[in-house]
């Protein structure tokens, strides 16, 4: 089954302009150009103790941003699903990371006006290493450790191999949080 047509028909968790619930919609209506609707997202960076964030690569079957690097994963929250349950779920079904939402910190909350998303970006203190990942839904073919300027380097040097980012600014919160953790 491709990629498009497996999340079709999900419904997905809408909004207001204010950030108020409202009906859920399908994914083939709040998705397309045209007919575009606010709803959810839910985004998660994970870092090492290090302070290096971990990118992965898209795979090439994603209709959206194919084959590029993203310091981001999460994705669309389904109807009565919250925020912090889709980035928890998420981080397993990307990354094979197993997690609870006590161990995420919300790092901004947002509105995207392009892509009509409400977000929600958390991070995640991930102990483990490259082997310790497994990619369940095939949306993710590769991943790398980077530090922050070596990341913010290679996406100055190579924009068009990247699809998302961390601003300096969500990249101090993230240390700052990391300086808490034991």
């Amino acid at each position: 089954m491709a990629y498009t047509a497996k999340f079709k028909d999900e419904l997905l968790e809408c909004f207001d302009e204010d950030g108020t619930r409202m009906h859920p919609r399908y994914r083939s209506e709040v998705c397309s150009e045209g007919t575009r609707r606010w709803h959810g997202v839910a985004d998660v960076w994970v870092v090492n103790r290090d302070g290096m964030i971990l990118c992965t690569q898209r795979s090439p079957a994603k209709k959206v941003h194919p084959n590029k690097w993203q310091t981001l994963n999460g994705g669309h929250v389904k109807f009565e699903e919250t925020f912090v349950d889709t980035a928890v779920k998420e981080l397993y079904e990307e990354l094979g990371i197993k997690t609870t939402a006590e161990k995420l910190l919300l790092i901004e909350k947002g509105k995207n006006e392009e892509l009509k998303h409400i977000y929600e970006h958390y991070v995640f203190l991930f102990d483990g290493g490259l082997k310790d990942l497994k990619f369940l839904d095939d949306e993710t073919i590769e991943a790398k450790w980077f530090a922050f300027d070596m990341y913010v380097k290679d996406k100055e040097k190579r924009p068009d191999k990247w699809c998302n980012g961390l601003s300096p600014e969500n990249y101090l919160k993230i240390t700052e949080w990391l300086k808490t953790q034991s």
